[in-house]
């Protein structure tokens, strides 16, 4: 039987899904056009060249799965699509977590919660230095070979939300947990904690210290919090770093939220509230030293105008008006004002009770209008020795 010079074995090929190596070579036998045969030889040369590639890539392959066994508590939360590079010059891509893992850098947190804590530390590091700066061990410290500087990272047993209005508190816990440990370690505050260095990556050296991860107390427990919960650590928007920025965020954007929700009460306002809460955060994002990503800027926007719009309505506000107006209540208002006002004053004091002597009388002698009786001089006429 002569060969069928008019078949387009490329396409019957890859039409029925049997585009093979051993069926192009079937195929390359029965077909005498030019054309036909360029086009099989040209799909047998890039199968070839597939295949070979794809026995390269295996042993790579079995290394990665490996490393991702030994660092399961940093592989288990990274996030699916994370930021990565290999050269923070050159910019961040965004790849699949099994490709991102093969790069230098990578994205260890999702815009929404905290599971790993890392600290830049600018400065050789040795296996004692956590020791001397009495803070807990890491779990994984990521070392640079040329100059010894690392990153420290630190596992949780449990993630923090950083993108929900109604769990500040566990974030402002963590945000103080995190400044401790940052001055302790003096480590670099301006850390903007997006990406860390690879701990899976044979560039660096990575010390694989332990696996225990942390709940916020266990780390409480070795830090002192009591700078990072005075007043003067809650930084205004251009000194906050750190989870402090989300924070600083999440209390001037909220703050903002409660009053101008009132401008923007429409029927199905809701995606034109949101879209303004976003601008709002964004703004305040700009004013940070090392600005949060966009990710987690919209996570914290649509967390604050979803809760503001469903709590903060006019019934609500006007049901809460009455609610905490009411006479009684006012009069209750009034009476702990007074006794708070009173603490510790003259009134509380009453001095003319003791001294037996009504308020008013107090009062002028206090001013010098009238003498204390008892401070009265009596005064007499001398006596004349001639007598009469």
């Amino acid at each position: 039987m002569a060969p069928d010079q008019s078949k387009d074995w490329v396409s019957i090929l890859k039409r029925n899904n049997a585009l093979t190596l051993e069926n192009i070579r079937r195929a390359l036998k029965n077909c005498a056009d030019e054309h036909q045969r360029v086009a099989l030889q040209t799909e047998l040369e890039r199968l070839n060249a597939k295949m070979q590639h794809s026995r390269k890539e295996k042993p790579a392959q079995r290394s990665i799965a490996q490393a991702q066994d030994t660092h399961k508590p940093f592989t288990d939360h990274l996030p699916d699509r994370p930021y990565c590079t290999n050269d923070l010059g050159v910019g961040l891509s965004i790849r699949p977590t099994r490709t991102a893992l093969t790069y230098r850098y990578l994205q260890y947190n999702t815009p929404g919660m905290v599971w790993t804590l890392a600290q830049d530390i600018d400065r050789p590091v040795d296996r004692d230095y956590f020791q001397k700066r009495r803070v807990p061990p890491p779990n994984r410290v990521v070392i640079n070979q040329a100059n010894g500087h690392g990153h420290a990272l630190y596992f949780l047993s449990a993630g923090v939300c950083r993108a929900s209005a109604a769990k500040l508190k566990p974030l402002r816990y963590l945000a103080a947990i995190e400044g401790s440990l940052c001055r302790q370690l003096e480590a670099d505050p301006g850390f903007a904690g997006l990406i860390t260095k690879n701990p899976l990556h044979d560039s660096w050296e990575t010390w694989n210290l332990h696996d225990h991860r942390y709940s916020l107390g266990d780390l409480a427990e070795y830090l002192d919090l009591s700078a990072a919960n005075a007043k003067a650590y809650r930084a205004t928007v251009k000194e906050a770093h750190g989870l402090g920025r989300n924070v600083t965020m999440f209390d001037d954007g909220r703050i903002w939220a409660y009053r101008a929700i009132r401008e923007h009460w429409a029927p199905n306002g809701l995606d034109r509230w949101a879209k303004v809460v976003l601008e709002r955060l964004e703004s305040i994002n700009g004013q940070f030293q090392a600005p949060l990503s966009f990710s987690e800027v919209k996570a914290t926007a649509k967390s604050i105008s979803k809760w503001t719009w469903a709590h903060i309505t006019p019934d609500g506000l006007q049901e809460l008006i009455q609610r905490t107006h009411t006479s009684e209540v006012q009069a209750e208002r009034g009476r702990r004002s007074g006794v708070v006002r009173r603490a510790g004053s003259i009134t509380e004091a009453a001095p003319w009770e003791r001294l037996n002597i009504s308020r008013s009388t107090w009062y002028r002698q206090r001013s010098g209008l009238i003498v204390p009786e008892e401070q009265e001089t009596v005064t007499h006429e001398p006596i004349s020795d001639n007598s009469a």
